[in-house]
């Protein structure tokens, strides 16, 4: 649900806003997967900024976290603890 505005909100363009998630989920993430999150599924709040750009709250956009397309969360955390255990076995 979009936040009301309060008096010193930053905002930021879309390849902001996909370079933060795509640092912050471990892969790519497109500015076209940040337009959808705001029109779509309502979970980043974004204003017009001029008749072509829009900005997005970054607040919005630092509370998400993507996942990978087809991966849940238990695939991946089985994934990460199979490379540790690879890890550790080439080690030896």
């Amino acid at each position: 649900m979009p936040r009301r505005k309060q008096p010193h909100e930053e905002w930021i363009i879309g390849k902001e806003a996909a370079d933060i998630l795509s640092a912050k989920s471990g892969h790519k993430i497109g500015q076209n997967y940040v337009r959808f999150l705001a029109y779509k599924a309502h979970k980043i709040s974004y204003r017009a900024r001029d008749g072509r750009t829009n900005e997005y709250l970054k607040s919005d956009v630092e509370g998400i976290t993507v996942r990978e397309k087809g991966k849940s969360d238990q695939a991946q955390e089985t994934e990460k603890a199979g490379s540790t255990a690879k890890d550790s076995d080439s080690v030896m």
